[in-house]
């Protein structure tokens, strides 16, 4: 027996709708697209709130003071849009980008920022949607436009997740500072100034510091390409090292460890000793 298409269209936006996390169909035509504000600065978001909220179509789901709020609320609400201020405490606006990307939520992102002429300069290089401070309604306007043109044209659905985001993301990761472990139950802020290596530990990474470790789910390979390439290496298919808290490399034969300044000794694969070294010796 064969399902009317219009039934089973009707299954799956139900399922949407109680499931944030299902975006293979998309209920748009009569709803509100949902905004998520990221500002630690109190006028200014309530301003940028109330002006979104007067527009028709957009709602306001949840104001943020930092950017670990902002990532709470968007895991927990699967916003439309996101509207984050670049400079934030605890996470920025472009550490919260990358987070949002690496678990997957196919988001738009607004950046606001100060008159910083290199910041605007790499937004038009990069073709992102930015407001600048202060806020100017219509440019707002214009802006929510755009954003609402790719919405309805994709029906939220990001199917491949190489946009002009991602790809000024990949020139950005040097900015990234921290990372949001994201472990059952908890969200927690880790500088990577800390972290010395990194372990595949079955479907999570462990984050090793000095002072513990840090179970974060998520893939080696997605960690790996968001980190930057100068500060952290992997060395083997299951291992990302810290270059700063590398003591020495050993070789015996095809056999490779690396250790670290902690004491701990890591195996290598040859090519990653030779990634390893390259990163040392720029």
């Amino acid at each position: 027996m064969c399902r009317r298409p219009g039934r089973q269209l009707a299954v799956l936006c139900a399922r949407a709708v109680s499931l944030p996390w299902l975006w293979g169909v998309a209920c748009v035509n009569e709803q509100n697209f949902r905004v998520v504000i990221a500002e630690d600065e109190d006028f200014a978001r309530d301003a940028l709130a109330n002006l979104i909220a007067a527009t028709p179509g957009w709602q306001v789901v949840a104001r943020a003071r930092d950017g670990v709020d902002a990532l709470a609320s968007c895991l927990k609400l699967a916003p439309d849009l996101l509207v984050a201020d670049i400079r934030m405490p605890r996470l920025d606006g472009l550490e919260l980008a990358a987070e949002l990307r690496a678990i997957g939520l196919p988001t738009e992102i607004v950046f606001i920022t100060a008159h910083d002429a290199h910041a605007l300069s790499a937004f038009r290089v990069a073709a992102l949607d930015y407001l600048l401070k202060p806020l100017a309604d219509q440019a707002l306007q214009d802006c929510l436009t755009r954003v609402r043109a790719r919405l309805q044209s994709r029906g939220r659905i990001e199917m491949d997740g190489r946009g002009p985001l991602d790809a000024f993301l990949q020139t950005r990761r040097a900015s990234i500072r921290h990372i949001a472990v994201r472990s059952p139950g908890r969200l927690e802020i880790v500088p990577l100034a800390d972290v010395i290596a990194i372990c595949a530990q079955g479907n999570y990474a462990e984050l090793i510091t000095l002072q513990r470790t840090w179970l974060h789910r998520e893939t080696m390979v997605s960690l790996a390409a968001r980190l930057d390439p100068q500060r952290f290496v992997p060395i083997h298919r299951s291992t990302i090292v810290a270059v700063a808290s590398v003591r020495r490399i050993e070789r015996d034969g095809p056999i490779v460890h690396v250790h670290l300044r902690n004491g701990l000794c890591l195996r290598a694969s040859p090519r990653g000793a030779q990634r390893l070294e390259r990163a040392i010796d720029a």
